[in-house]
């Protein structure tokens, strides 16, 4: 929760708000509107950049995608879910702008992007595999592994989010 936001649940008045936020941070209120724009460009940024990565991710995992079978694969999508979620709520969480509705609209559209991401790739894969005659390459079961891999990847964020805006301190 910011300053603001504790100092008037607290009762202050707004002049003594504004006072004490501009005594700890010179010049917050001057330009606010222009900051608020870079924060939410720094946002949408933000979304994008893991946006690129999700992709990236799915990517470099074809080559482990097409010789692993899927009980191997699911511990090591799991671990890599996890890694890139502790990466995205980390950047997610040093917007000090961000409220609830920000941060529900990106887990929301973080996870509708790294499944629809993940299906597309395991879906081609799968019809690769299917067109190869090579017995090395394995096909996978689409809907669990993706299930897997958005499950771990939000597994960090909702923890954050449960510690931050619902904890019973």
């Amino acid at each position: 929760m910011r300053l603001i936001d504790i100092l008037r649940e607290k009762g202050w008045k707004e002049e003594d708000v504004a006072h004490a936020v501009n005594t700890m941070y010179p010049g917050y209120f001057r330009g606010l509107s222009i900051r608020k724009k870079q924060h939410d460009l720094v946002y949408v940024a933000g979304l994008i950049i893991a946006f690129v990565v999700n992709v990236l991710v799915c990517i470099g995992l074809v080559p482990i995608f097409i010789v692993i079978p899927t009980a191997v694969l699911l511990p090591i999508i799991f671990i890599i879910g996890i890694c890139f979620g502790f990466l995205f709520t980390k950047v997610i969480g040093q917007l000090w702008h961000a409220t609830k509705a920000h941060h529900a609209a990106a887990g929301i559209v973080m996870a509708i992007v790294a499944l629809s991401v993940m299906i597309f790739f395991l879906r081609e894969l799968n019809l690769a595999v299917e067109a190869t005659t090579e017995p090395i390459f394995v096909e996978h079961n689409i809907l669990l592994i993706s299930l897997v891999y958005v499950a771990a990847f939000l597994l960090p964020y909702i923890i954050t989010i449960k510690n931050k805006y619902y904890s019973t301190k």
